[in-house]
């Protein structure tokens, strides 16, 4: 460790440079912890970041994360430690799979988030769910809608099949289920009535 770059003045590097990677072993963590365990396996790079700290350690100014294809994966602001303004994420490919803006370091007005096949949309206020949100499978079609209420469930909920079609449907209070739910077969035929 004693060649250890970390926590060093460098000179600022405006591209990626793969010398400036620094291995460490967490065998030296390990064994502080006693920890005598056997790992097998290894660390995969498929990605790197252009990231500043100010003085105080913390991530401050524009950070920028990328593939190893070179594509840009993830960009956003932050402000003394804390991320501020709008973030972006995108597939290695360049489709935006994530946006949203964070105020005062919490998620705040409209955001999509995509994990995959799946996406989410609506809005956040002081970092949590907050509205009305839509969320949708694979094939584009919603899955499921409703209200937020400080990142709780919060009003009427509809649950759907692939198909489009309602399987369920009820309200929410403060994420507790109130009042009668309905649920309805692939066909849109009522099933069953639950009371809460």
């Amino acid at each position: 460790m004693e060649n250890n770059p970390l926590g060093k003045d460098i000179k600022v590097k405006f591209q990626y440079d793969p010398y400036l990677l620094f291995f460490i072993s967490r065998e030296e963590q390990r064994k502080k912890r006693e920890i005598n365990t056997k790992v097998f396996g290894y660390d995969v790079w498929n990605i790197y970041e252009l990231s500043w700290l100010n003085k105080k350690g913390k991530p401050d100014g524009d950070w920028k994360w990328y593939f190893e294809s070179g594509n840009i994966l993830r960009e956003e602001f932050f402000d003394n430690g804390r991320p501020e303004g709008e973030m972006k994420e995108y597939s290695d490919s360049g489709t935006v799979v994530t946006n949203g803006v964070f105020v005062y370091g919490e998620k705040d007005g409209f955001w999509f988030l995509q994990d995959g096949d799946e996406r989410e949309e609506g809005s956040y206020k002081n970092g949590q769910k907050d509205g009305f949100w839509k969320f949708y499978y694979s094939n584009g079609k919603i899955s499921k809608s409703g209200k937020y209420l400080e990142g709780l469930e919060n009003g009427k909920f509809t649950f759907y099949y692939d198909n489009g079609r309602v399987m369920q449907e009820g309200d929410y209070i403060m994420g507790l289920k109130d009042g009668n739910w309905k649920k309805f077969d692939r066909d849109g035929n009522p099933i069953s009535i639950i009371t809460f």
